[in-house]
């Protein structure tokens, strides 16, 4: 079955994900990911890209930027292309390097937007390559403004309570988890990360909500139970 055409717009800003195959490495060491980062300048260039952040991991990395022109397709095939090029070259390696297709979402709104950047600045964090965002330089975050402007008050600010209440989500599903395993417990719930958004100097707003459902088998008791009245 044909691929679907990927959606290009003119004025479109993507989160853009792309990793390597297999269990392949898109960077080894620092000369990789600067040889990375002059090709990401050079791609923005080529196809008039505007550039909001980046991040780099081991066997992924991260993108966001606006596209000017509907040329997405084009510039992430150049960008992965020379990337293949260059590390297949340095490391004497040879066939693909990246795996099938990247995932391209279109950012819809401010608060996505936010959302995004946080993710982004989180991901060495989650992956175990730094325990602080800004600790990491391969990335906008932490980048020292190298490829972006340096984070301004307002996104460090929602990172911090991003992670917050990332946080607190974890530990409640802990608590639920344990909770399950004893007996008599018969409820399940799950949590929702919802964010209200936010003005321009204001903190970031929104709240965790949990909601509650019963087992399969408690729903089958209970329509039996209906049903025999």
């Amino acid at each position: 079955m044909p691929r679907k055409p990927r959606l290009q717009i003119a004025g479109g800003i993507y989160h853009v994900t792309q990793r390597a195959t297999g269990h392949d490495l898109l960077f080894t060491d620092s000369p990789d990911r600067n040889r990375f980062e002059r090709l990401l300048i050079r791609t923005a260039r080529r196809y008039a890209w505007e550039l909001h952040d980046y991040s780099q991991l081991t066997n992924h990395f991260h993108l966001l930027f606006l596209t000017r022109q509907p040329n997405i397709a084009r510039g992430m095939q150049y960008l992965n292309a020379r990337h293949a090029e260059s590390f297949n070259l340095r490391h004497g390696r040879r066939g693909t390097l990246v795996q099938g297709r990247y995932y391209a979402g279109l950012i819809e709104t401010e608060e996505h937007h936010l959302v995004a950047r946080a993710y982004l600045a989180l991901n060495a964090v989650d992956a175990g390559l730094c325990d602080e965002p800004d600790e990491w330089p391969w990335c906008g975050f932490g980048g020292r403004g190298r490829l972006v402007p340096e984070p301004d008050e307002r996104l460090r600010r929602f990172v911090v309570d991003y992670r917050a209440r990332r946080r607190r989500i974890a530990a409640m599903t802990f608590r639920d988890m344990s909770e399950a395993l004893t007996p008599g417990r018969v409820q399940n719930r799950r949590y929702v990360l919802s964010a209200a958004p936010t003005a321009p100097g204001q903190p970031f707003s929104g709240s965790v909500e949990r909601t509650t459902c019963a087992p399969a088998s408690a729903k089958r008791a209970n329509a039996a139970s209906a049903a025999s009245v």
